[in-house]
């Protein structure tokens, strides 16, 4: 099957991180070398921009929506912190704080608990709702990316060692380590039927 590019959303920047849809209409970007957030509502002819710094100082990390609270996501940054916010209003519902840069967020299917990861600390979890400490994963020295499987029982927990690791969340234990790559790896992604994974390194796989 062909791709047809339909509209193109640039930032000033010119350097965009993480994208997501919000619904079929709206999208949210990180920037990527700047600590603003774009918001872009598509339309008939070209896409209109709304955009708000959310982190300090200069660099975006992770981004993660909301499963059942329409138009919200969390995102992360090199402030070390996991903000909660509104798309459409910019409102920042809840911030959780960190002791170093937060690198990646995910949350479970049924919105009830967050995985955050610290590039020098542990995979924090916490209960979304009330915005606790929920426990903590220690998969490596270095948390690059964090990934809910679909049923919330495993998180996938990728680090900078070039591993990438399958975690019980109940017990923090591994139950699928693998070296799949021969640098970094950057970035996770989890099939709906929980039985892909997919891993972005920075050695070009």
């Amino acid at each position: 099957a062909s791709l047809t590019v339909t509209q193109k959303l640039a930032a000033e920047s010119g350097k965009l991180g993480e994208v997501a849809f919000v619904d079929s209409r709206m999208v949210v970007t990180h920037g990527f070398h700047e600590a603003a957030n774009h918001v872009w509502t598509l339309g008939p002819d070209k896409p209109t921009l709304r955009t708000r710094p959310m982190h300090d100082p200069f660099l975006n990390r992770g981004l993660a929506k909301s499963h059942r609270q329409p138009h919200v996501v969390w995102t992360t940054g090199y402030d070390g912190l996991c903000k909660q916010w509104d798309v459409r209003t910019f409102e920042v519902k809840r911030t959780l704080s960190h002791q170093w840069v937060t690198a990646s967020v995910s949350i479970s299917s049924d919105d009830r608990l967050l995985a955050t990861s610290e590039w020098n600390g542990p995979v924090w979890l916490w209960n979304a709702e009330t915005g606790q400490r929920h426990g903590a994963i220690t998969a490596t020295t270095e948390h690059s990316s964090v990934q809910f499987a679909p049923n919330g029982k495993q998180l996938a927990v990728a680090g900078f060692d070039r591993r990438v690791r399958v975690v019980d969340v109940a017990t923090g234990e591994p139950v699928w380590p693998k070296s799949p790559h021969h640098g970094e790896v950057l970035r996770l992604a989890l099939s709906p039927n929980d039985r892909l994974l997919a891993s972005a390194a920075n050695d070009g796989s």
